[in-house]
């Protein structure tokens, strides 16, 4: 299963609004806005609208990134035992952790501006042996870290993967 899908509850009118708002004075934003309206998805919409809101400069999340991710952002936590996590240094209070993927399930190459994207989770196996799993996780959900804050390489005392990337 996948990530949870967080709905933000905003109506089509305020999305047109917000959209033709955020454009550059001097260009037809009526059109401009209705096009976008009209050829993005509600996710790419909102991706757009979260841009145009942004203060600071957006740094897209780029494959081998390291994310943590707050464990109830996602539908597969029952299938792990927290405990056994925690101890193994791959979950941290309520957090867990992964790494972008340089493809999706699907074998395409990663976007920079999709507003969902492949993660490679950080989680363990038979035996209780270190593996990643890939999960498809909404773009807000996820933080960029450091490799080094991730309480399983510290624990290792070494910064380089126990595994192969993923193919996906």
């Amino acid at each position: 299963m996948a990530s949870k899908n967080i709905e933000i509850p905003i109506d089509n009118g305020t999305a047109y609004r917000l959209l033709k708002k955020g454009l550059a004075d001097g260009i037809n934003k009526e059109a401009v806005a209705e096009c976008l309206m009209e050829t993005m998805d509600k996710d790419q919409i909102a991706m757009v609208i979260m841009l145009l809101q942004l203060e600071e400069e957006y740094v897209p999340l780029i494959p081998g990134d390291y994310v943590r991710f707050r464990k109830d952002s996602t539908y597969f936590l029952d299938k792990y035992d927290t405990d056994v996590l925690i101890d193994m240094g791959l979950m941290s209070g309520e957090y867990m952790f992964g790494q972008i993927a340089s493809k999706d399930e699907y074998g395409n190459n990663t976007k920079r501006f999709s507003p969902r994207l492949s993660v490679n989770m950080m989680v363990y196996g038979e035996e209780k042996v270190f593996t990643m799993k890939s999960e498809r996780m909404d773009r807000l959900n996820l933080e960029l870290i450091m490799q080094e804050q991730i309480p399983y390489y510290q624990k290792l005392g070494s910064l380089e993967p126990l595994q192969e990337e993923l193919p996906f």
